[in-house]
């Protein structure tokens, strides 16, 4: 029973850590976006969408959008 309860936990970390991995993915996804909406010093309304349209194939949520174009702005200054 021990080692049952053993093997459980070890798929459950495997598939925790992948899905960690996955979610880092997408946010250097969109963060990259940002750093190239930004290289101008604004993001305008096409580039806005642009990222809007990333976020949502990504299911990355609005307000973890909000929180990384936040991080790259004052990262830039």
């Amino acid at each position: 029973a021990f080692s049952g309860v053993c093997v459980v936990a070890l798929i459950t970390g495997i598939v925790a850590s992948s899905f960690n991995n996955q979610m880092t993915i997408r946010r250097n996804q969109v963060e990259a976006e940002v750093h190239s909406a930004l290289s101008d010093g604004i993001i305008t309304t096409d580039e806005q969408q642009s990222i809007k349209e990333l976020c949502e194939q990504l299911n990355i949520s609005e307000s973890d959008a909000a929180v990384i174009i936040d991080y790259v702005s004052k990262d830039r200054e």
